[in-house]
């Protein structure tokens, strides 16, 4: 029955995918306040990508950061004292971005465009009106074959600029086998032709392989004896005294530092002949792999700055991830190592948050799993950072959390096998296998079809999702096709049954449930995003708490309107806290039970139409049973869970 159950509910909320029967809201807060931390729900940086433009046309240059582990765009708006302050709403106006991007004016007419990623090649969509509503398609190279995509690897990153001088934007990519520069001249109208087939005459083998004053005629026949082992590299373009003659900043998949490249030669005849890797002035930009630049006027003075990080996702878990060098009398001087990423909340990648009254005081506190558990503990509202190590646990790596039924679940991995553990009441329970369970798959626990027993539901990344019973986890299970890339359950309406909270694979956010159709929300996160429920403000509705794969955290607190029930007994939020609201619709009996049956507490008696809120069972920390009898003998009953 149980599972039948589960079934109907997942196909009604497929059928209904696309409509809005209800309103449903939910607001991004960016100042729940975090002790030290000028933009603590900005997300966390990993392998990101700088840009500057005028976001809200008050004539000062703002930030675009792209995150290309998360594939997550975050704009941040300059403040008045020269800082920048994340500001999420501007995010809408971008459209789903993969890999990589660009901003510059293509047109002329004085707004900078996008350029990112397609499949094989570049797409750009025109700026209107400071949003970008439509891409033109693929741009495409006349070549010896005619008309062909300008092939981009979706590992590597090319570089826009006025090559050959008459005022509009060229491209320099690398080839397919990743050795050579291919030069693709902008003919007008984003009309290209393949100028160069090896741009600067040097051929890239590796860090420390470089072929140089290679003829354009040799380009073929180096490249029918060389392997297509093309793993990503990453292209900038220096040009700090404006005179058009570009030097290379080279990013390689072997390589930890960038490979600089000065230019020589002129503009019409580029000459390079050294490389150096300990760029810049001596003190490199390290990454484990792949180093990516981002150069460009940050504080406005006519000087070119550099940022530096990586362009690899799922190789830098670190918290240092995006360095800053500002350019002071022709040299390049690093600032800091975490240009903003030191103002958030950051993990490193992966981050798994959930809200839980660690301490016992009432309040919640912030726990994000992640390659260890950090715990920012709620000091009178504001959370602190406790510890990045807490309940450390040897060998553990892709913790994630989840608050069941008031017992923090710990899901991690030791080596290739799944694990979990309870912390209950200041307590760590034992190690136990969780074998159903895969690498990097995500397991959750849930009462899915409300009938006061736990359903193990796991998201395999692969298209599918497994739900087993937990009491019996050798049961056959039941695999739902679906898209979900996060998954949680709670009552975001107030009306007693729970809603499903999905994230899909490119990290946008849907709300359904019986009884109510599916509602797209106006928010995306990026790939890979871990999802958790709290009310996390304490005003009697669940909101929603994001983990980026980025390795931060973001915070959407439900506005939606209270919907009145037709049954009889109305109890929200669920799961709820120490109090709980409830309305009714006759005058009748209150009185709560535990799962067997066994009453607790006093008969609570309430008149017709009453609201109010009432305490939860002691000892909290479970699920109750709620049930409510009217002066007529009909009986209303809600499970709820106390975290």
């Amino acid at each position: 029955m149980g599972m039948r159950k589960i079934t109907l509910f997942w196909v009604l909320t497929f059928l209904a995918f696309y409509t809005n029967a209800q309103q449903i809201s939910f607001q991004q807060i960016i100042n729940q306040p975090v002790a030290g931390l000028k933009n603590p729900w900005a997300g966390g940086f990993n392998s990101v990508q700088f840009f500057q433009m005028d976001l809200d046309e008050d004539a000062k240059q703002d930030l675009v950061v792209f995150d290309r582990s998360a594939q997550h765009l975050k704009t941040f708006l300059r403040n008045a004292y020269g800082g920048f302050t994340y500001v999420p709403g501007y995010q809408k106006r971008f459209p789903l971005i993969e890999n990589w991007m660009n901003l510059l004016d293509y047109d002329g007419d004085g707004d900078k465009d996008l350029f990112t990623s397609t499949p094989g090649g570049i797409q750009v969509y025109p700026n209107v009106g400071n949003n970008f509503p439509k891409s033109l398609g693929t741009l495409k190279s006349s070549g010896l074959n005619g008309l062909i995509n300008i092939y981009v690897s979706a590992s590597d990153i090319p570089a826009f600029a006025d090559i050959d001088g008459d005022g509009d934007v060229d491209v320099l990519a690398f080839e397919s086998a990743g050795h050579f520069i291919t030069y693709y001249e902008n003919i007008g109208d984003l009309k290209f032709t393949t100028k160069s087939m090896n741009w600067g005459n040097f051929s890239l083998n590796d860090c420390q392989d470089i072929t140089f004053g290679l003829l354009p005629e040799s380009v073929l026949s180096t490249q029918s004896t060389s392997a297509v082992q093309h793993a990503g590299n990453t292209l900038a373009l220096w040009d700090p005294d404006k005179n058009g003659i570009y030097d290379l900043i080279i990013g390689h998949v072997g390589c930890p530092t960038f490979i600089f490249m000065r230019n020589e030669g002129t503009r019409a005849k580029p000459l390079f002949r050294t490389s150096d890797t300990n760029f810049p002035n001596g003190s490199p930009h390290v990454v484990p792999s792949l180093a990516s630049a981002s150069p460009l006027d940050l504080d406005g003075d006519g000087a070119m700055d550099l940022f530096a990080s990586s362009n690899l996702p799922d190789v830098n878990p670190a918290l240092e991830t995006a360095s800053y060098y500002h350019s002071e009398n022709g040299q390049l001087v690093l600032k800091t190592k975490a240009f903003l990423q030191e103002e958030m909340i950051d993990v490193g990648d992966y981050a798994s948050p959930v809200f839980y009254d660690v301490d016992g005081d009432g309040d919640l506190d912030l726990l994000i799993g992640s390659h260890s558990v950090t715990l920012y503990e709620n000091v009178n509202g504001t959370l602190n950072l406790k510890s990045r190590d807490f309940l450390p646990i040897t060998g553990a790596t892709n913790i994630q959390l989840q608050v069941v039924n008031g017992r923090l679940m710990l899901y991690y991995t030791v080596g290739t096998s799944t694990k979990y553990r309870e912390y209950v009441s200041g307590l760590l329970g034992e190690e136990k296998s969780l074998s159903v369970v895969t690498l990097r798959e995500t397991p959750r626990l849930f009462d899915v079809n409300q009938d006061g027993s736990l359903e193990l539901v796991v998201l395999d990344y692969l298209g599918g999702t497994r739900v087993y019973d937990w009491s019996d986890l050798s049961k056959p299970y039941q695999r739902l096709e679906t898209l979900f890339r996060g998954i949680a359950y709670a009552d975001i309406t107030g009306d007693g049954n729970f809603e499903q909270i999905t994230l899909d694979a490119s990290g946008n956010l849907y709300v359904s449930g019986l009884g109510l159709e599916v509602s797209r929300l106006p928010f995306n996160f990026g790939q890979n995003a871990q999802i958790s429920t709290a009310d996390f403000n304490q005003d009697g509705k669940v909101d929603i708490v994001i983990g980026l794969a980025s390795g931060g955290v973001q915070l959407l607190q439900n506005a939606s309107d209270i919907l009145i029930p037709l049954d009889e007994l109305y109890v929200w939020p669920n799961p709820a806290a120490s109090l709980v609201n409830v309305r009714v619709k006759s005058a009748g009996n209150l009185q709560w039970f535990d799962l067997s049956g066994r009453a607790m507490g006093l008969t609570l008696a309430v008149t017709a139409g009453e609201s109010l809120r009432i305490p939860a069972p002691l000892p909290g920390a479970g699920s109750y049973i709620l049930r409510y009898e009217t002066a007529k003998g009909s009986v209303s009953q809600k499970v709820l869970i106390l975290p």
